[in-house]
């Protein structure tokens, strides 16, 4: 059960463990619910892609359902009345649809892309739909905490979060990954700054303003700025400075928009994300320097802690180290090299099915 688009970070999560759930439990009869996608599409036995409407949300929320999957799982589980082996879902605010399928289910597995009713604090500007959400989403985490069998978790903070909300769980940790990316990268002669990621999301918004006000006037780097749904301040910010930053909201494709000697920074002050930014930039072999707040679940990153900046001045003086060809070379390599063993998505299918041998979860 599939709840978010392919392309947000979730998106990413959700192909994530779609792949773990294809390639190590090999069923000839999968049953699909979520939005459209192409890898479901091809491979499902029985394939229901639902299309997202904007007044879905208003009605699920007047259910205390978390989201529109759950408004479509009743008519689902008539249409496909069959028993299941294992049912995965994507997400852990899906406790409805958990209270639906349980009683069809051998074994009901969950993926915590985050925790939920922590995420939830910083997602919107509204005090009123964060007090809803919140209120739904701490409902319906709960009840799926209590309905599940095994739980995937991405960081052992999220673990020890969970721990402390809802006490004990078989469970095994899946770290962030992504397929390797190709992207057509333009030469550059000089170093450039690169933050991506929702605009509009408040931790974003924030790290966004901290670069902006505290690192770029104090450097003679460019800074490029690209992501979804920019929010009111961004786009002031933007406008402020558009003599040094180079803006592409909700850009299609990254071909064209990187350089090769782009560094992402991403002083990220808070916040409860995927942070997938991280790996899908060492995917593309290019270094990062964030907070300690960035670098939460990829603890077998290699120079973590000379990439780990703790003030303006640590981010403009290893800006200047990584301006240096040969080092932004070697940094990039060593890292690329550990998306590889660690976060890349054969990384993580292979960690998946070995704990699912362990636990005899796929025989």
């Amino acid at each position: 059960m599939n709840s978010t688009e392919e392309r947000s970070g979730g998106g990413v999560g959700a192909m994530q463990n779609s792949r773990c759930f294809y390639e190590t439990f090999q069923h000839d009869r999968i049953y699909y619910l979520g939005p459209p996608s192409a890898f479901w599409e091809s491979r499902a036995h029985h394939y229901c892609a639902i299309e997202r409407k904007r007044r879905d949300d208003v009605v699920a929320r007047a259910l205390f359902r978390a989201n529109f999957v759950c408004l479509h799982i009743d008519a689902f589980l008539r249409e496909v009345d069959v028993q299941f082996e294992y049912a995965m879902l994507s997400n852990s605010r899906l406790g409805y649809v958990a209270k639906r399928i349980r009683p069809r289910t051998r074994a009901l597995l969950t993926y915590y892309a985050n925790i939920e009713v922590d995420y939830i604090k910083n997602k919107y500007h509204s005090r009123v739909l964060t007090a809803v959400d919140g209120a739904i989403f701490k409902l319906r985490e709960a009840q799926c905490s209590r309905l599940t069998d095994f739980s995937l978790f991405i960081t052992q903070r999220d673990r020890n979060r969970y721990g402390d909300l809802y006490g004990t769980t078989r469970h095994a940790m899946l770290p962030v990954a992504t397929d390797r990316r190709i992207v057509e990268k333009q030469p550059a002669t000089h170093a450039r700054m690169a933050f991506l990621g929702s605009l509009g999301y408040k931790p974003n918004i924030e790290a966004t303003e901290y670069i902006v006000r505290e690192i770029l006037p104090r450097t003679s780097y460019r800074l490029l700025l690209a992501g979804s749904d920019p929010s009111r301040e961004v786009c002031e910010l933007v406008a402020a400075h558009r003599d040094r930053i180079d803006f592409h909201p909700n850009f299609a494709s990254l071909d064209g928009l990187l350089t090769d000697r782009d560094v992402l920074v991403s002083p990220l002050a808070h916040g409860a994300g995927m942070k997938v930014k991280v790996a899908d930039w060492i995917a593309m072999a290019m270094p990062v320097l964030g907070s300690a707040e960035t670098f939460v679940g990829y603890d077998a990153l290699p120079h973590v802690d000379y990439l780990t900046c703790r003030s303006a001045d640590d981010y403009i003086l290893k800006l200047q180290h990584l301006a240096e060809p040969q080092r932004y070379s070697d940094v990039s390599r060593d890292l690329h090299a550990a998306w590889q063993r660690h976060y890349s998505m054969d990384a993580s299918v292979a960690s998946f099915k070995e704990t699912c041998a362990n636990l005899h979860l796929s025989e």
